[in-house]
């Protein structure tokens, strides 16, 4: 059985001991417990091979099968390969054995979101709520439910209490700056990134960040925060291609440029910067080189080939170049892409 690792969930500890309500007697219990091959099972679910704990952990329930952790470890990793037959079957006979374990009530209500089942998430996460209120991630699936069935007003309470209780779930910080941002409230967005950055670095913040600033037209801010990022990661492309969009707007295109080319160093297939690039070309009255850039992306993107011959098009016939032109139309009725037609028509201006 291959697991995939799908659902970021967090474990904020691991036990090895069942609850007292298991009916299985104590000797026994504390015995087989301290079995070798019982703490070996234990140990590998600690190092993340899931795949090997699941084989080990199944074994052992054959012996013991009201064994309460060894029913939520098999569900607790059905729910991160998004198994939702076995990770109901493993948490739900986990709850049956012990009503107050709520992380199992946790763990099915992360399955469920992640399966937006929203309604059958937001019932279990009201269960924890009854034996534990300060769980950083039932408080964010909270959170994450209320703004999603919209009772919006409700969701940054519980956002706010995830990050009080942790130091670290940058999901959380993430979620509730998105809250903000979403309402324009940039200034309280701006500050609850700003907290998760400084607990902890995240990518995902820092460009969140970065965003804000653009939208803002806090310029400088947004280019120190990208640079930051390409400090920690040289080959990303978004920095390079987000300050070349800030000096684009500022009307710096030597700057805008030199960024766009950065961007394309970076050797990952995306269109934006040579069509920010060929942009720039034709506000500078380059012409030949913004024809280049079309050139090339249409060499790139077959499914996008007549939206690139039209740019190609409206540039020849700029540039009163009767032959190519007239090459570009030819190929362009002769293609079978819906919005030729479109496209022709509007060169026929």
């Amino acid at each position: 059985m291959k697991f995939y690792l799908l659902i970021i969930i967090i474990i904020t500890s691991i036990s090895c001991t069942t609850n007292s309500s298991s009916p299985i007697k104590a000797k026994t219990k504390v015995k087989y417990q301290n079995s070798v091959e019982y703490k070996s099972a234990f140990e590998t679910f600690k190092t993340k091979n899931y795949k090997l704990a699941y084989s080990k952990f199944i074994e052992l329930l054959k012996k013991y099968p009201d064994d309460i952790e060894l029913n939520y470890h098999l569900g607790f990793i059905a729910a991160k390969s998004k198994n939702l037959r076995l990770a109901k079957k493993f948490l739900e006979k986990t709850i049956s054995l012990s009503p107050s374990k709520w992380q199992a009530y946790r763990d099915l209500a992360s399955l469920y979101k992640s399966l937006y089942k929203y309604k059958d998430s937001l019932n279990l996460i009201k269960k924890v709520f009854k034996y534990e209120k300060n769980d950083p991630v039932s408080n964010f699936i909270m959170g994450y439910l209320s703004n999603k069935l919209e009772r919006n007003d409700n969701a940054f309470i519980y956002y706010d209490r995830a990050i009080k209780h942790t130091q670290t779930y940058m999901l959380a910080y993430i979620h509730y700056g998105e809250f903000y941002y979403s309402r324009k409230q940039y200034d309280k967005a701006e500050k609850i990134w700003k907290e998760g950055l400084e607990k902890r670095y995240s990518n995902t913040i820092a460009s969140r960040l970065g965003s804000l600033y653009i939208k803002t037209k806090n310029y400088n801010e947004a280019i120190n925060i990208y640079e930051k990022i390409l400090k920690k990661y040289p080959q990303s492309l978004e920095p390079y291609f987000n300050i070349g969009k800030i000096y684009e707007e500022q009307k710096n295109y030597t700057q805008a440029i030199k960024y766009y080319k950065k961007a394309l160093s970076t050797k990952k297939i995306y269109d934006s910067p040579k069509i920010a690039l060929a942009n720039i070309y034709i506000k500078q009255n380059k012409l030949d080189k913004a024809l280049l850039m079309y050139e090339e992306l249409n060499k790139i993107h077959i499914s996008k080939t007549s939206f690139y011959l039209y740019k190609q098009a409206k540039i020849l016939k700029a540039q009163k170049n009767k032959k190519r032109y007239k090459e570009i139309i030819k190929i362009l009725k002769e293609s079978k892409f819906k919005e030729s037609l479109s496209y022709l028509k509007s060169l026929e201006k």
